[in-house]
């Protein structure tokens, strides 16, 4: 379980009027409401988007891989998208984001070994 998910998980089980951490920006703030597990709702948002990303870029991942003729009518590499595919399953851990974000261009120059 990630840290992230602990903080969550705390934080829902503090009481109102207890001090407790966002999740997402790390600051301070007291529970106002039973549910309330972040500072604000962006950072509510955001942790929720984080946590579907995972399984929404797994489930395409796998469909694109079972239909190779996506590829070739949309004009991506396939050799990329499965040196990809490997790539986010040794950084990830069941389903959740790799520690570090790599934009899409920066994995592209890795995989082709330019520095």
């Amino acid at each position: 379980m990630t840290q992230r998910k602990k903080t969550y998980l705390t934080n829902k089980d503090r009481k109102v009027g207890d001090k407790c951490i966002c999740p997402i920006c790390k600051c301070e703030f007291t529970k106002t409401h039973y549910a309330q597990a972040f500072c604000c709702n962006e950072c509510k948002v955001k942790y929720h988007n984080d946590k579907q990303r995972g399984k929404r870029n797994d489930y395409f991942r796998k469909y694109n891989m079972k239909h190779p003729e996506r590829y070739e009518r949309v004009g991506i590499d396939l050799e990329f998208e499965k040196w990809k595919a490997e790539y986010y399953r040794d950084s990830t851990c069941f389903g959740e984001l790799p520690p570090v974000t790599i934009d899409e261009e920066e994995l592209y120059r890795q995989y082709l070994g330019i520095d």
